[in-house]
C-alpha cells in the first residue's frame, strides 16, 4: 500500500509538470527545502536529516523545482541503508550561482540507475527502479538548473546548481 502511495505521489508530480507553465520565476527555494525535510523526516524517522540553509536564498527558477528537492532528499533516506542512515541538506551562494548540496551515507546510487537518465531511454535490460530520478531529470532539462551526481559506495552527493 505504501509503495502504491508513493507511486501515486510520483505521478501527481508528473502531471504538475506537464500542466505548470516553466518560466523561471523568483522564488525562495529555503521554504521548499523545509517542505522537502519535514515530509523526509515524517515519512523516514529513522533517518536523521540535518541542514545547513539560510533564512532566505532567492534565485529564478521554475516553480517545479520543488519536485527535484522533494525527490532528492526523499531517494536520500528511502535507498540509506547504513546502519546509522544520514541525510545533510546545505545551501551555498556565490555572485552567480546557488549550490544546493545533498549528501547520505547510504550505499551509493547503482550505475545503472544513473545510465539511463545519460541515455535518457530504457530498455528491457536496463531501466530505473523507480520515477524520482526522471522527474529530476526532467525538470532540469526544461531549466537552467544542473545536477551532478558523485556516489560511490561510501554514499552519495547530489548537487544541484541554480542561476543566482
Amino acid at each position: 500500500a505504501e509503495d502504491l502511495v508513493s507511486l501515486s505521489n510520483k505521478a501527481r508530480g508528473i502531471e504538475e509538470l506537464v500542466d505548470t507553465a516553466h518560466t523561471a520565476t523568483e522564488l525562495d527555494i529555503v521554504p521548499q527545502l523545509h517542505e522537502a525535510i519535514n515530509s523526509t523526516r515524517s515519512e523516514f524517522a529513522a533517518v536523521s536529516v540535518s541542514a545547513t540553509l539560510p533564512e532566505s536564498c532567492l534565485v529564478r527558477v521554475s516553480p517545479a523545482i520543488h519536485l527535484v528537492f522533494d525527490n532528492l532528499i526523499e531517494n536520500a533516506a528511502e535507498h540509506n541503508t547504513a546502519e546509522t542512515p544520514t541525510v545533510a541538506v546545505s545551501v551555498s551562494r556565490t555572485e552567480s550561482n546557488v549550490t544546493v548540496t545533498i549528501s547520505d551515507n547510504g550505499p551509493g546510487i547503482p550505475r545503472h540507475e544513473l545510465a539511463v537518465l545519460t541515455n535518457e531511454a530504457e530498455t528491457d535490460l536496463e531501466h530505473g527502479s523507480g520515477l524520482g530520478l526522471w522527474i529530476v531529470n526532467w525538470v532540469i532539462d526544461d531549466s537552467t538548473v544542473s545536477v551532478q551526481y558523485d556516489t560511490d559506495t561510501d554514499g552519495t552527493d547530489v548537487t544541484v546548481t541554480l542561476p543566482a
